[in-house]
């Protein structure tokens, strides 16, 4: 192994320790350390002073228990003389400079000099390692990521903003201001991403509010953060973003999900039931569902019903059509038996691997790993639920499983306007921001443009392509502009023009 040094003991009078070496008085150490092939340094192994395991201290240090430490030591040292050295680097230079010491002869050659079956390249030297260290960065940074726990708002009818809070916490600090914590969003009708700064509202926790969307349309999001050090530790939620200043310019591959509708109930089983479960041996295997519903998901919950002998062999995982695989529970209920009506819900009070939940877990519990990921998923196709025993002797069957689906009254397409149309700004009057609202019926490249009331165009406000959308909208600051009368241009694909006015007051 390349960064691995072997390391030999070495007695006070420079020679290899042994039953015959001169710290052998009295037959007290009368003990010797290994030698040859794969011992390349040496370091003093007899006499040393050590602390004890019951307290104190004594010199009693003896053996490669003592030189291995002493070397690792001096790596170390080397280490904080530049933090980017390579474990590589750190052996040669410890290999190359090591002292030879004693009667030996270093007569064969080796990668990093003259070798001795008994001694190695030599002793290690602290001094002459740290003195042949190449000087380099010695702060080691802060490398602990903040952490975050989210309170999603669940799909229901809102007539006001939607609201998102989450605790986010780091043992250095989170940064504040442009890299403060951001809420990522889109919408169910068009990809393009907006962001939201974060507001602290008490000590370490945060709140981001969307803008009012209309009645069907749900929106697909991810918060991010990222501490205060020089080379900053990131968080996102769901896992799987990345990118600092700002925190979470990269997506992770799931977003959250939240929809302003009414909803209904619905519920699915497995057909496949009942499973035996072997006490012969681990096993694991997979249960059925199929869902026919083509809809977006608004929420999920499960049913599980098990007969066995050691809940605590047993894990369960549910499985979307969409590969989503979220634990349910594992390891849990130590030797009771049985899941006996279980219902997994991510708002119950009691989680199932606390030590409020006990066999047979009649009752609502909170899921090891999250159910609101399945959240803006597609619920069509098959559902799988993996059913694993890590243990033998025990053994039972899987009686059933259902999956509960909370689903939107509406399609899955929000209304698209029939026609074009620069629909009004508000606030108007402003100061200094105001938000311009347009629909857009088809995929269009759109342009708006502000002009003063001389007619000179003063800002390109928006110019790109847009999906389709009931009252999209850009926002407009004017801080740096000067009170008075404005217009605003909406032009799409060239074809569609329209104007309206709008009124800056300071």
């Amino acid at each position: 192994m390349p960064e691995v040094i072997g390391v030999g003991g070495l007695s006070p009078c420079f020679e290899r320790k042994s039953r015959t070496s001169c710290d052998n008085i009295g037959g007290v150490q009368d003990w010797g350390a290994c030698y040859g092939e794969g011992m390349e340094l040496v370091a003093p192994c007899t006499f040393i002073g050590t602390t004890e395991l019951l307290g104190g201290w004594c010199i009693c240090g003896n053996g490669t228990s003592v030189s291995s430490p002493l070397a690792a030591a001096v790596a170390a040292l080397m280490i904080t003389k530049n933090i980017n050295i390579s474990g590589d680097s750190v052996k040669m230079i410890m290999e190359t400079y090591a002292r030879k010491v004693g009667n030996y002869s270093y007569n064969i050659q080796k990668e990093h000099g003259m070798w001795n079956e008994e001694m190695g390249y030599g002793m290690i030297d602290a001094k002459i390692c740290l003195d042949n260290t190449p000087p380099g960065p010695t702060e080691i940074y802060d490398q602990v990521a903040p952490m975050m726990t989210i309170y999603p708002p669940e799909s229901n009818v809102y007539t006001s903003s939607i609201i998102v809070e989450a605790v986010i916490t780091d043992n250095i600090g989170i940064q504040t201001g442009i890299y403060g914590p951001k809420m990522y969003y889109k919408t169910m009708q068009s990809n393009n991403i907006q962001v939201i700064s974060g507001v602290s509202i008490s000590q370490d926790r945060y709140r981001f509010t969307f803008p009012v969307i209309p009645y069907s349309e749900g929106l697909y999001y991810y918060l991010a953060a990222q501490d205060v050090v020089q080379v900053p530790n990131y968080v996102t939620y769901p896992l799987g973003g990345a990118g600092v200043n700002p925190p979470g310019s990269l997506a992770p591959q799931k977003f959250m999900f939240v929809r302003n509708t009414n909803k209904y109930d619905t519920v699915f089983a497995s057909s496949d039931v009942p499973l035996v479960i072997r006490a012969d041996k681990e096993t694991s295997f997979v249960s059925i569902m199929n869902n026919p519903v083509n809809k977006t998901i608004l929420d999920v919950n499960v049913l599980l019903n098990v007969q066995h002998t050691f809940d605590a062999d047993l894990s369960f995982s549910l499985i979307s059509p969409a590969g989503t695989e979220i634990i349910l529970a594992g390891g849990v209920g130590v030797d009771g038996d049985n899941f006996t009506d279980t219902y997994f819900d991510d708002e119950a009070l009691i989680a199932i691997d606390s030590s409020a939940a006990s066999a047979p877990f009649t009752g609502v519990f909170k899921p090891v790993e999250k159910l609101w990921l399945f959240d803006g998923e597609n619920s069509l196709g098959q559902w799988k639920l993996r059913v694993t025993d890590n243990g033998i002797n025990d053994g039972g069957s899987l009686m059933g499983w259902s999956v509960y689906f909370k689903y939107s009254t509406e399609g899955n397409y929000v209304n698209i306007p029939g026609s074009f149309s620069l629909v009004k700004n508000y606030p108007n009057p402003f100061n200094p921001k105001t938000r311009i609202v347009f629909n857009v019926p088809s995929t269009a490249f759109i342009k708006i443009t502000i002009y003063d009331a001389r007619g000179r165009e003063v800002k390109t406000l928006l110019n790109e392509q847009r999906s389709p959308a009931l009252e999209d909208y850009i926002d407009f600051d004017a801080s740096g502009f000067a009170s008075g009368v404005y217009f605003y241009n909406m032009q799409a694909d060239g074809e569609f023009i329209e104007s309206k006015k709008m009124v800056l007051l300071k």
